[in-house]
């Protein structure tokens, strides 16, 4: 599968998104679905495409093409690091994009605390991070990087994934999270790492919010809605200073899970120029792209006009 049909694959699942909320708005005086059906049948939305076109498709893709190798245990020890170390730098662009947008996941916390932990936790933590691995950094990285170089592959992969989340909150962070998972799982040589550092990423914030609700009831939202653009310049500032430190962690943490799993030289190649390298932009591409920013400028105006 080359980045043409991967452009395709991203404007089909932005137009299924788009398919899920009008059959949500019709269907809304005979039927509603729940905050754990919602995740369930929005990874169905960036799944059922992404199998088609693996299973069913004329380029049909193997498991070992998407990087399914196993990995080392003392790997997952420095994943976990490697993800601790990143989440400063996170946060930056979190609180960077709550000075103009609500945060996308505490304004759905009462509906995920509405809901038993344990499945909370599966649906968010494990089921979500293996399915978007699998769609974003499994079939779309690896078709972006046969066009040309890793680079490219790595910061187009992580855009889409950033727009797959269709809210402006998350679209700054989880583009950020998407190139340091891409950066992983070359370095390690598999998806796998990719894996447990998203569920890593989710699985705190799933447990933070159960914590927190379990300590202090009512506080999480109470708290989110009177912060104000002062606490975000405060926020900025100090874990701006953290991150700075942090991310440079991590990246010389990198080089040592490249150099330790073989995989050192594919990291210098990143900065290679590929002169054969082809356009990956296509049609399919902008037009899901524009879509996706369309419906999200109006959905945090529709918001901001509600809230």
């Amino acid at each position: 599968m080359n980045s043409k049909k991967a452009n395709r694959l991203f404007l089909s699942v932005v137009l299924m998104h788009f398919v899920l909320i009008f059959i949500l708005i019709v269907g809304s005086q005979f039927f509603s679905l729940g905050i754990i059906a919602n995740l369930a049948v929005s990874q169905l939305v960036i799944l059922l495409p992404a199998c088609i076109c693996v299973f069913w498709g004329k380029d049909k893709i193997h498991a070992s093409d998407l990087g399914f190798q196993k990995i080392k245990i003392s790997t997952i020890f420095l994943t976990i690091l490697y993800t601790l170390l990143c989440m400063p730098l996170v946060t930056v662009v979190n609180a960077i994009s709550m000075l103009f947008v609500d945060n996308t996941v505490v304004a759905m916390s009462s509906e995920v605390l509405a809901v038993p932990f344990p499945i909370a936790f599966l649906m968010i933590a494990m089921v979500g991070p293996f399915s978007e691995e699998f769609v974003f950094r499994g079939i779309m990285y690896h078709s972006y990087r046969k066009d040309g170089n890793a680079m490219g592959a790595i910061f187009l992969s992580a855009l889409v994934f950033g727009f797959m989340h269709m809210n402006l909150n998350q679209t700054g962070y989880a583009f950020v999270i998407g190139i340091a998972l891409a950066f992983l799982m070359i370095a390690t040589g598999s998806i796998w790492a990719s894996v447990l550092m998203h569920m890593i990423i989710n699985a705190q914030s799933v447990c933070m919010m159960f914590l927190t609700e379990y300590i202090m009831p009512g506080s999480l939202m109470e708290d989110a809605a009177s912060i104000s653009k002062q606490e975000l310049f405060i926020t900025i500032g100090i874990y701006g200073i953290v991150a700075s430190v942090t991310t440079v962690l991590a990246v010389c943490l990198l080089v040592f899970i490249a150099d330790r799993e073989g995989h050192k030289e594919e990291l210098k190649n990143l900065f290679v120029k590929d002169n054969n390298s082809k356009c990956r932009i296509s049609p399919a591409l902008i037009v899901a792209l524009l879509l996706a920013f369309i419906y999200m400028v109006l959905e945090a105006v529709a918001t901001a006009i509600m809230g």
